[in-house]
């Protein structure tokens, strides 16, 4: 990053502030600040000089306006091709804002689904912005407040049906992402109760369900099947359809396999794709109750997982 580019910067920044002291009522003007500063800071200073004052300004608060009314728990998303006699601006991409509330894997999980439709992110902003709101959901105050994830990317030129597409597919995931980060801490003890009830008859295999519930595995959903393989509960990315995860003959023979003293752990691929983190197929860990049940948690492999070394990790570490 050269000096340079960072006293252009510095320089645009105070452009921008005048334009918008210009375009923006008094009564507004100190908040509207505050999201331009959190808007335009963590911008790369090479990136943020390839565009001038007028199209910041422009960009900057037309999400503000975007996000001036937003209920928390739904997202709010809009996707559509700016040009400077309507928006201010012009870029040569389709462009989606977001405004949500703060979670993890948002940003992973929109990109994984426009990769999936061949389109490539040339541009992502993604300042985390804190923000109070009336009960309608009617902005109040910036700079203190609940965490709200303002996410702005520019990605190929899509047609009105792949704005669509992508708009249906992205709202499904955000979805999925809610669930899972909502439910992720009675799926986290349900996990650690699968593995202090394996205990007393197989230490081995609890340690391991122990192990990863500590941070080996993330946790997107989980979910029950009575000793007939039926669904009676799910949570996270299962709480709609607890056995998407396969075939519905798949759950008849992982009971079968499951069958007996020998064997109360599980662990393989499903074939659904994960909507979260990831666009990769779901791990899966499955736990034969004592009642004869499957107690089934879906997820992915943490990094810290993958690093850790054989001997580390129980089952395995006894097969070495």
């Amino acid at each position: 990053m050269s000096t340079q580019a960072e006293n252009r910067k510095s320089a645009l920044l105070a452009e921008i502030e005048k334009l918008i002291a210009a375009k923006t009522s008094a009564a507004q003007l100190e908040q509207a600040k505050l999201f331009v500063a959190k808007y335009c800071n963590g911008v790369d200073a090479e990136d943020f000089v390839a565009r001038d004052a007028a199209e910041w300004a422009a960009l900057s608060l037309s999400h503000l306006a975007f996000g001036s009314e937003f209920q928390r728990g739904a997202p709010k998303m809009r996707i559509f091709t700016p040009g400077a006699a309507e928006n201010g601006w012009d870029a040569a991409s389709t462009v989606i804002e977001f405004v949500n509330d703060d979670m993890p894997f948002l940003v992973d999980s929109i990109a994984a689904v426009i990769a999936s439709h061949g389109l490539t992110v040339h541009r992502l902003l993604h300042p985390i912005v804190p923000a109070t709101r009336s009960a309608t959901g009617s902005l109040d105050t910036i700079g203190k407040g609940s965490l709200e994830s303002i996410i702005y990317l520019e990605l190929d030129r899509a047609d009105a049906r792949g704005r669509q597409e992508l708009t249906a597919e992205v709202e499904a995931v955000l979805a999925s992402v809610r669930a899972a980060v909502g439910d992720w801490p009675e799926m986290r003890e349900r996990m650690r109760a699968d593995a202090a009830a394996l205990a007393s008859a197989d230490p081995e295999n609890a340690a391991l369900i122990e192990w990863l519930a500590d941070n080996h595995f993330t946790l997107l959903g989980h979910a029950i099947l009575d000793p007939k393989g039926q669904p009676t509960e799910g949570f996270g990315i299962l709480r709609d359809d607890p056995s998407s995860l396969w075939d519905k003959s798949f759950a008849k023979t992982a009971i079968a396999h499951l069958d007996g003293d020998d064997r109360r752990v599980l662990i393989l691929k499903a074939d659904r794709i994960s909507p979260v983190h990831r666009r990769v197929p779901l791990d899966v860990v499955i736990v034969r109750r004592d009642d004869g049940s499957l107690s089934l948690h879906a997820g992915l492999w943490t990094s810290a997982a993958l690093r850790s070394p054989p001997m580390e990790i129980p089952v395995l570490r006894k097969h070495l």
